[in-house]
């Protein structure tokens, strides 16, 4: 698991963050928004690069991707790790099982379905 780190905000611009995360399908949560930024403003920053633009977009977006099943399998291993905290029945367990599982799923879908519009399939 990735090392926690600290950020303080005002509370207005925590507030702004959270709703701009609520309503967004794509994005899980306020530090899944802030990841995913900082990884795009990083990757849109490296300019030094001697490849075509298409081919550097097409990097970025891979990244991105990248980034979002990162964030979600991590996430994925804290309900877990709650999991051996609790004592939880089988159902609940199931439930929490369940819902990764079709997350990350879901991402995969997100990336394979993102990947055949840019005709990146081939």
């Amino acid at each position: 698991m990735g090392e926690r780190i600290h950020l303080v905000v005002s509370e207005a611009q925590k507030e702004r963050w959270d709703a701009f995360a609520d309503g967004h399908n794509d994005i899980d949560d306020r530090s899944d928004l802030i990841r995913t930024a900082v990884e795009t403003y990083i990757a849109s920053a490296d300019t030094e690069s001697d490849l075509p633009e298409e081919i550097e977009d097409k990097f970025d977006d891979l990244l991105v991707h990248f980034e979002r099943l990162e964030s979600r399998v991590s996430f994925a291993n804290e309900s877990f790790e709650t999991l051996l905290e609790h004592q939880l029945d089988a159902d609940e367990v199931e439930d929490i099982v369940e819902y990764h599982t079709q997350m990350l799923k879901d991402e995969i879908e997100r990336y394979e379905q993102g990947a055949t519009e840019d005709g990146s399939d081939e």
